[in-house]
């Protein structure tokens, strides 16, 4: 298929098959709750520093911190620029460990915020699992799953597996586990690498457009 070919169909759209053509919208959003006080939240906040660096220069991006609230860097998901990578690295000096976790509502929130236009929505989740609401939370996750892709990682000893793995398999995403700073880096990478696999991807709702590569370009329905 031609790389100028975009493929719509209704209010869905996959991904294209060549990955210079795929635009990007990633969330990535950490839990700052007390049971990952300590090593985890250190390693992880190490690991996002690292990973901020690697996403692609083309994508939007926003960071959440979370545990019985949650906070987001950005109103709504800003372009990849060195200035806003700045100020995420400066938000995540400033988390600590605190409070209970509760991920149900801050996937709500995503959900009720307005997509970037032709941008496949990424969520890249960082935990130790040991989430509220678990069962809620994945039924979420899998009823939306035409409108995200959630990746996750698993961090600690004493993770709990199956959440981490429910909540990436429900979505058509991937999932890991990682106690240390270097493997957690490695996870990270490897599952922005995962994302930029077309393959690797499924349909994604977003904003109805006529064409969004602009006049001329041709377009083709898929199913």
């Amino acid at each position: 298929m031609d790389s100028k070919t975009a493929m719509i169909k209704s209010d869905f759209i996959k991904p294209n098959l060549r990955c210079d053509d795929q635009k990007y919208e990633f969330i990535i959003i950490l839990d700052r709750s007390s049971s990952m006080d300590g090593d985890k939240i250190v390693l992880a906040k190490q690991a996002l520093h690292f990973a901020l660096q690697s996403l692609p220069v083309s994508c939007f991006f926003n960071v959440v911190a979370f545990n019985g609230t949650h906070s987001m860097i950005f109103e709504a998901s800003q372009p990849y620029t060195q200035e806003n990578i700045c100020i995420a690295k400066k938000f995540l000096d400033g988390i600590n460990a605190m409070g209970y976790t509760n991920l149900f509502p801050v996937l709500q929130d995503i959900l009720s915020s307005k997509p970037v236009p032709a941008h496949l929505r990424q969520l890249y989740i960082i935990t130790d699992g040991q989430v509220s609401q678990p069962k809620e939370t994945i039924e979420l996750v899998a009823h939306n799953r035409q409108r995200w892709r959630c990746f996750t990682i698993g961090i600690g000893k004493d993770v709990d597996f199956n959440n981490i793995r429910e909540i990436a398999s429900s979505s058509g995403g991937t999932y890991a586990f990682a106690h240390e700073s270097k493997s957690i880096r490695s996870e990270l990478i490897t599952q922005f690498k995962t994302t930029l696999l077309p393959g690797a991807l499924k349909p994604v709702i977003v904003p109805r457009v006529q064409n969004l590569l602009g006049p001329g370009t041709p377009t083709s329905l898929t199913t």
